[in-house]
């Protein structure tokens, strides 16, 4: 048997102010490579007060979208049942209380919008399999260090997770449609 804990670490903001920007995208090879597969990325963080070096904060996001989200060589240019639309976004804000306190309070959240291709539905792509997955966290976690080799970690989470999953003709045109979780 197995058991036990996993911690994870997320990114924190610091005394000085970063930003970070990344975009990739496919479009620029021309149509005969090219899959519509397109990500962007920003992060920024910093003191939530400037020169107030107690609170910081750091936020970050990632959007994406392809229309060919599993591109192959069977395909003479893009399965446009095949797509993929999501986003996912980060933020956390963390204080040190004390030398040997910190607290951090936060979310985590992303929404996936996807199409799956399956052959045996050729003749029938209004049935197709498509999916809402909607993910959401919030947290808090104080860490309070006793000694150098001993601290303790108490966390509360919320989270509330969901997916929709169906033919593509059960989902409607907008978002509203969706809503049947």
């Amino acid at each position: 048997y197995m058991s036990g804990v996993v911690n994870y670490a997320t990114k924190s903001g610091t005394s000085d102010y970063s930003f970070a920007l990344e975009l990739s995208t496919d479009n620029v090879s021309g149509d005969a490579y090219r899959h519509d597969q397109n990500l962007c990325s920003a992060a920024f963080g910093g003191p939530l007060i400037p020169g107030d070096d107690q609170v910081h904060f750091f936020v970050a996001a990632d959007k994406g979208w392809s229309r060919d989200r599993s591109p192959s060589i069977k395909w003479d240019g893009i399965n446009q049942d095949n797509t993929d639309d999501y986003y996912s976004y980060f933020a956390k804000i963390t204080t040190q209380l004390t030398d040997a306190m910190r607290l951090d309070v936060g979310t985590i959240g992303s929404k996936d919008d996807w199409l799956e291709y399956r052959h045996s539905y050729y003749f029938d792509p209004a049935h197709l399999p498509r999916y809402l997955d909607k993910n959401q966290v919030f947290y808090g976690r104080l860490n309070h260090s006793l000694s150098p080799d001993l601290f303790y970690v108490l966390n509360v989470n919320y989270n509330k997770i969901s997916r929709l999953r169906g033919g593509r003709s059960n989902f409607g045109d907008s978002e509203e449609d969706y809503l049947a979780y």
